[in-house]
């Protein structure tokens, strides 16, 4: 036994899908949802980690789309839709400033300078889970470089339903990041909504300064409906 008591806790906050499985025990998510795919990163991540999974991709940006759509071609269980995620649906023109994980559907300056725009499609997630017949999400993961509330406004039914499990966002940690929607403006939308923080992932600095303090985070949360099933379940031993 550690001499250190917080030694005798399961610490949380390197692995999301490493967390999720030990707090969750038999979390297995049947519907998984990438919203700001890029060129599939993280759908890659989710396919291994959950075998038993659909996975759905959304990636706007055309250039970026063929090369997500071609990693996926032969894996019938992902599936990819070249449009954006929003508040509203509707044509939209997104910036391609910087690379392509920086493409983004708000007006801020990018770093790097503006390469252009590209007229892009937006959807709500309301609309198309209406469309799909899909009426509950067990993984939301959401990363659009600034356009992650808007997002959650377009999921304003789902959210309200209790009918997506575990949401993941980007957000920024410091008043002089204009990039990133602030950490406290999506916890206090998703409280409103009933769910709660799980963990913080991938604490990054102000790199575009060279300051030390946080610049990001992926903060994950959960939804109350989540908490209570699990509510009293022995989470499995740490790995």
């Amino acid at each position: 036994m550690s001499a250190d008591p917080e030694q005798q806790y399961f610490v949380k906050g390197l692995d999301p899908i490493r967390d999720l499985l030990h707090c969750l025990p038999g979390f297995a998510p049947a519907v998984v949802f990438d919203v700001g795919a890029n060129v599939g990163q993280s759908a890659a991540v989710f396919a291994e980690a959950f075998p038993q999974s659909e996975i759905h991709c959304f990636e706007p940006v055309s250039s970026v789309f063929a090369e997500l759509a071609t990693r996926f071609a032969d894996t019938p269980r992902v599936h990819c839709t070249q449009c954006a995620l929003g508040a509203t649906s509707g044509p939209a023109s997104i910036s391609l400033s910087g690379g392509s994980t920086m493409h983004s559907l708000t007006t801020t300056q990018r770093a790097g300078g503006v390469a252009g725009t590209e007229q892009v499609e937006v959807r709500t997630l309301d609309e198309l889970c209406g469309e799909r017949a899909i009426a509950h999400i067990d993984l939301l993961k959401i990363d659009t470089e600034g356009f992650d509330l808007e997002v959650l406004r377009g999921a304003a039914g789902l959210l309200a339903a209790q009918q997506i499990d575990v949401v993941g966002v980007e957000a920024g940690m410091n008043p002089e990041n204009a990039t990133h929607v602030p950490f406290e403006t999506l916890k206090r939308h998703l409280e409103e909504h009933g769910y709660r923080l799980f963990a913080i992932y991938e604490q990054k600095e102000e790199w575009p300064t060279a300051e030390p303090h946080l610049r990001r985070t992926n903060p994950l949360f959960l939804s109350r409906r989540t908490i209570d099933r699990y509510q009293g379940h022995s989470p499995g031993s740490p790995p």
